[in-house]
């Protein structure tokens, strides 16, 4: 499978719900990350496809840039007062347009850790160990 499958899927599987988020964690995740690990389907994400990767938040939407090229964006809200943390994303730009995913985050300081459902599936992730059938991704926080 190419490098650029491989990210294609991934963004599927990646970053996606509509409601005004919850302040605390969705503005906690505002701001540019990078991907610096990603698992699809357990396996690693080629190094040069996670290197390309890059999700921007800014409270409300997220976009998905691989390679300098926006490939997904949406809407999103949080719950930072579930354990783990919940990220729902509804996906409006990209091959899943008009599906929702489901997700659960955890942020240490500049690091960002997200597992997420297949786009359209009712069934969030319960665990940071991806699997076999979901996605994970490392980021940190860019700097400007």
């Amino acid at each position: 499978m190419n490098v650029a499958r491989i990210v294609l899927l991934l963004v599927t599987f990646g970053v996606s719900a509509a409601d005004e988020p919850k302040q605390g964690g969705a503005k906690d995740l505002k701001g540019r990350w990078t991907a610096v690990l990603m698992i699809f389907r357990g396996q690693p994400v080629e190094q040069d496809a996670v290197r390309n990767f890059e999700a921007t938040f800014d409270g409300r939407t997220y976009t998905n840039i691989v390679g300098g090229k926006l490939v997904e964006e949406g809407t999103y809200t949080v719950d930072d007062s579930s354990s783990p943390k919940t990220i729902d994303f509804h996906i409006t730009t990209g091959p899943d347009q008009g599906k929702q995913q489901l997700a659960i985050y955890k942020l240490e300081g500049e690091r960002l850790t997200m597992v997420f459902s297949e786009p359209g599936s009712s069934e969030r992730p319960k665990s940071f160990d991806p699997g076999t059938s979901k996605a994970k991704a490392d980021f940190k926080r860019a700097k400007y």
